[in-house]
């Protein structure tokens, strides 16, 4: 390593950063030190196998080792702004009158290339010879300066600061300019070699852009590369080995060679063997977006991870990113994963990172956040662990983990005009990307979504969607093919996998299910739905009641605690509760492993009901006598019923040995009201919001149940979803009903949220010097009208299940009820304690055994 100096001299060179110790010492780094550094890293990055391939794809051509050395050039003079005099004045103290024209360093590097200076500054920074290199040459100057996360275009153009390239006679920026082009070029002397043109491809200088950001983010870590104070002799063979090594602790590169060689089938990672729609992702070929369809519970999960053992074993891909809906979902399948991971790699040699927001964790260990962006791990202390965690500890590197297990908002901000964009898309751009349940996202997130997989497969990254009710017209929407006629639709195989545009049917899991559906016309009344699911329980059945909103299960929940006997009744730690999404995450991890022991495959208590949301459908484990539900769109409805009757078992009480389903239907047979104001989760207000709110697919679903009493999953799963969500089939109940009114106003919504997701979508197609992403005012979102609110407590406060919690989620539901949206918050809240739980007097909520509501 450098020797690392104290030299209190640092005033006549350029510099990158500048640090002052305890006492008083100075300590900086060289601009051109620093320019090594990431330089080193972006050539590590180039040179590994899976990267270089992305590369390739992406310029239309194999990299040569002078294509290598000319990003190596661009990547050290990324930080050549720096260089000028108003930047070099900011290590002065603020007191001191050289610092009274401090600046920064992108907006004033742009009069090197669109102002006064720019001539005088050609020779210095090296600008002929970059021009020699192609056409594009400026897109690289752009991508090269957009480091920072955003391009910056439009802001160089503007070409401020004429005066802080001005010599002195104690600093003069264009020698600073000159030793740092001769720094780069006597690094990469390959650079100046005669070659073909740089690549111009667009998605090529994205790519090179996100991976340039990364390196940035690696070079500056000053545990890895320390400061120099000047003392910059040996620093390119020392950058570049520090490069090398760190990507592979990190787990950027070189996930391949980790895996275990005994791990060769399906059952030596799973300990079962594989079954028909497992084996269907066995072979691997050239296709890059694959689909599985087939029914909860028939082992997709398993299915994906085997399809990433393979495609890992091939060189296919470096890494894996799953995701999944929701944050429930996300947290549970994590689990699952850091076994599979234990066992393809070795206990603990890769960590999963939960890719969730508010969570620092990575396979079982869970970190602590620090000041200074610093992270304290548990189980390590010097920072140089080599399982993937790096990329735990901070939501911009979630995709740079070799394995992550996360909500689809952490792919869908790859493909948003979002800071640090580039880096997620170059990160992803290694990983087989599975997205499950993928027919849960709306209308908006689908568009981003088909822009994500446009980009990814555009540079040749893997990708597999998962789904047990994927719909022809959503199918056809993200492979890019016509939508097929209904009678077409209806005949497509299931279970299937899609490759290529075309489907091939493959045997499900190892259950096939009739399914009663009992339909009772109670869902405004929640003391009978709690009356039916009590009744179950004293047979000694094991009852799931999922209703459409937190408001109904609520009710439903008070009801029954007084129509039930309490041994019925679901508990955590001690205290009577129920299951949907405004708790804590630190209660929800309870929550979740609760219902998994009390109601999954191993449970052993019988006569429990547990009342909750959409929380209860998706990823959890869990195995119901019955089955009580509301009403709602039939892809969804088979989805709440994949956890009724799930596992073969003999346990089961008299009377629930075949699997039935109450569907809660309104009290009168007619969708109209519904038309003009949401009811317990369908319909919609003026706007066309709700949380089921195209009332077509509940009239289609409805009609369905009423037709079909018996269900036969998984055979009818693809008539079912078809029928209820197929466009023929809808304009089928227009006609019928006249609900033309209502027809447009859902075309309409569909055509403005893909309008929204067009307009913050970043297409690796557009030339990265005609980009500028949105300000901070104009927020770009994963998912159209969340603005939940975050708050950090003044101080740290024990819920009533017993965990500690520093800040506050408030869902945009309860913010609204609590008229909160349009009122100036503090960041910092204070916490009471009372009697039930906590109280958040500045929001007028509190925090009960039954989580997030409004204060009495």
């Amino acid at each position: 390593m450098p020797k690392s100096t104290t030299n209190l001299d640092a005033t006549e060179r350029a510099w990158a950063k500048y640090r002052f110790d305890v006492g008083g010492m100075r300590r900086w780094h060289s601009l051109v030190a620093h320019g090594i550094d990431v330089a080193a890293v972006l050539e590590a990055l180039c040179e590994a196998p899976i990267v270089s391939a992305r590369l390739a794809r992406a310029a239309g051509r194999p990299l040569t080792q002078i294509d290598v050395a000319r990003l190596g050039v661009f990547a050290c003079l990324h930080d050549c702004g720096k260089a000028n005099r108003g930047f070099w004045a900011r290590q002065f103290p603020l007191d001191d009158p050289r610092r009274e024209h401090a600046a920064g360093h992108i907006e004033e590097t742009g009069t090197i290339f669109y102002g006064r200076v720019g001539e005088a500054a050609w020779e210095p920074l090296g600008l002929g010879r970059l021009a020699e290199w192609g056409a594009a040459a400026e897109a690289y100057l752009i991508a090269t300066l957009s480091h920072h996360g955003s391009p910056t275009g439009e802001r160089l153009r503007k070409a401020n600061g004429d005066e802080f390239w001005k010599a002195d006679n104690r600093y003069d920026p264009f020698v600073e300019l000159a030793r740092l082009r001769d720094a780069a070029f006597t690094m990469f002397p390959k650079a100046g070699l005669s070659g073909p043109d740089l690549p111009d491809a667009p998605r090529f200088i994205h790519l090179y852009a996100g991976l340039l950001t990364l390196a940035d983010w690696i070079g500056s870590d000053e545990q890895h590369f320390p400061l120099t104070s000047g003392d910059d002799a040996s620093r390119v063979g020392f950058a570049r080995a520090q490069a090398r090594e760190l990507l592979t602790a990190f787990g950027l590169v070189g996930l391949r060679e980790r895996r275990r060689p005994e791990v060769t089938r399906f059952d030596d990672l799973f300990g079962f063997p594989t079954r028909p729609l497992q084996q269907a992702l066995d072979t691997i070929d050239a296709e890059s977006l694959v689909i599985l369809e087939g029914e909860t519970g028939s082992g997709k999960t398993e299915a994906a991870l085997w399809h990433f053992a393979r495609l890992l074993e091939e060189g296919c891909v470096d890494s894996l990113y799953f995701a999944l809906p929701t944050r429930v979902a996300a947290t549970e399948i994590h689990g699952r994963i850091t076994r599979a991971a234990d066992t393809l790699f070795g206990q603990g040699a890769i960590k999963p990172v939960l890719a969730v927001p508010g969570y620092v964790r990575a396979g079982s260990v869970d970190g602590q956040r620090l000041p200074g962006f610093k992270v304290l791990w548990p189980d390590a202390t010097d920072r140089r662990f080599s399982d993937g965690r790096w990329a735990a500890e901070s939501p911009k590197r979630f995709l740079g983990a070799p394995v992550a297990v996360g909500t689809i908002d952490q792919a869908l901000m790859a493909g948003l005009q979002l800071g640090h964009a580039h880096l997620r898309a170059a990160a992803l751009s290694r990983s087989l990307l599975v997205v499950d349940e993928v027919h849960a996202s709306d209308t908006y997130m689908t568009a981003l979504l088909k822009q994500v997989l446009d980009n990814h497969l555009s540079v040749g990254g893997r990708a597999l969607l998962m789904s047990a009710t994927l719909g022809a017209d959503a199918r056809a929407y993200l492979t890019g093919r016509p939508t097929p006629c209904l009678s077409a639709a209806r005949e497509i195989a299931y279970p299937a996998v899609t490759r290529g545009g075309a489907t091939a049917r493959t045997d499900g899991g190892p259950i096939v299910k009739s399914v009663r559906v009992d339909r009772q016309p109670l869902i405004a009344d929640p003391s009978a739905v709690a009356a039916l699911a009590a009744a179950a329980a004293r047979d000694g059945a094991t009852v799931v009641v999922v209703r459409n909103t937190v408001q109904d299960a609520l009710t439903t929940q008070e009801a029954l605690e007084t129509a039930a006997e309490s041994a019925h009744l679901f508990r955590v730690a001690g205290l009577v509760t129920l299951h949907h999404g405004r708790f804590a995450a630190e209660d929800r991890r309870l929550l979740d492993a609760q219902v998994t022991a009390r109601f999954g495959k191993h449970r052993k208590s019988r006569g429990q009901v547990v009342i909750g949301t959409q929380t209860l459908e998706q990823s959890l484990d869990i195995d119901a006598d019955l089955l009580i539900t509301d009403l709602c769109p039939m892809d969804v409805l088979l989805q709440r019923i994949g956890r009724l009757h799930r596992h073969a078992r003999s346990d089961r009480p008299p009377g629930y040995e075949a699997a039935r389903v109450v569907v809660l239907t309104p009290p009168e047979r007619s969708l109209a009201p519904f038309l003009f104001g949401p009811r317990h989760g369908l319909g919609h207000n003026r706007e066309g919001a709700g949380v089921y709110g195209d009332v077509r697919v509940i009239e289609a679903t409805w009609r369905l149940l009423e037709r079909e009493t018996q269900l036969v999953i998984p055979g009818m799963n693809r008539v079912l979803v078809e029928e209820a969500t197929h466009p023929e089939a809808l304009e089928t109940i227009v006609a019928e009903l006249g609900w033309e009114k209502e027809a447009s106003l859902r075309e309409g919504l569909a055509f403005a949220h893909r309008h929204i997701a067009a307009r913050d979508g970043l297409s690796l197609a557009k030339p990265i010097e005609a980009l500028t992403f949105p300000g901070v005012d104009d927020r770009v979102r994963t998912r159209l009208g969340l603005d939940d609110l975050n708050f950090l407590l003044a101080t740290p406060a024990r819920t009533p299940f017993g965990q500690m919690i520093r800040s506050l989620r408030v869902p945009q539901a309860i913010a609204r009820r609590a008229k909160l949206l349009d009122r100036a918050l503090p960041e910092q809240i204070a916490v009471e304690y009372a009697t039930e739980g906590l109280v958040f007097p500045e929001l007028g909520l509190r925090y009960t055994r039954i989580g997030l509501t409004a204060a009495l």
